[in-house]
């Protein structure tokens, strides 16, 4: 039985290797053929990031506004904790809002790229998006996490605290730290697919010339740092 099993899986492998082959060399031939075309336009993308990267702010501003409208939304049945429906409601709708605001965080970073040669036509005006853009994330990360503790006063942690994320995550129950851990392995399956997709274009793209080979070191840098952190934790954990 297992041996069967063992046959069908080397065949389903064998056969997603034969498809990605021909999806490859079909993808080389179009790029070999549009070369000039695909080079100008990656060109005419890249000074469009350039030139207006600056209004990508506006997606995370966006964000941060649809943290806090779901912020203010738990906080109304915050009110009456004393009925389960409400406290239910209450916890769903606070982790709506930290999914946003985690995702505003490194957004910021993203804009700050795109726009980095906008900055220095906007001025001050650049600087003030920058300092209200981390003032509001940090401030409703801290109101966020006050509100969840006041839900379960025995979380611990304060979100200006470097040790945050350990002290946290030690006042969690086992339950809470089992769904943690199952959320940490399914990140690290997603992140695995997507570092080899990300590795694939980009050594497509550096062979073709439209970006610079640095760019397959810095993502095979990363993808082999998480690969060896949590193979070093898997092998602490055994010990």
């Amino acid at each position: 039985m297992n041996m069967n099993n063992d046959k069908k899986i080397m065949i389903r492998f064998v056969f997603i290797m034969i498809i990605s082959l021909i999806i490859g060399g079909f993808i080389g031939f179009l790029i070999g053929g549009y070369y000039q075309e695909l080079f100008e336009w990656s060109i005419y993308l890249s000074d469009l990031l350039i030139t207006y990267g600056v209004f990508a702010y506006g997606i995370g501003y966006f964000l941060l506004l649809i943290s806090t409208i779901y912020y203010f939304k738990a906080k109304s049945y915050l009110k009456a904790l004393e009925d389960e429906i409400n406290y239910e409601t209450a916890n769903k709708t606070l982790s709506k809002a930290m999914i946003f605001n985690n995702v505003a965080m490194p957004l910021m970073f993203i804009c700050l790229g795109l726009s980095a040669y906008s900055l220095f036509d906007l001025g001050m005006i650049s600087f003030l998006l920058i300092v209200v853009y981390i003032v509001w994330t940090l401030i409703l990360s801290n109101v966020i996490i006050k509100s969840i503790k006041q839900m379960a006063p025995e979380k611990k942690g304060n979100v200006f605290d470097v040790k945050f994320q350990k002290d946290w995550y030690e006042s969690c129950d086992e339950l809470e730290k089992l769904q943690i851990g199952n959320a940490c392995y399914k990140t690290f399956k997603c992140m695995t697919n997507i570092y080899l997709v990300s590795a694939v274009i980009i050594c497509c793209l550096s062979y073709t010339g439209f970006i610079s080979p640095f760019w397959i070191l810095f993502i095979g840098m990363l993808w082999i740092l998480q690969q060896a952190i949590y193979s070093i934790y898997c092998m602490k954990e055994n010990i």
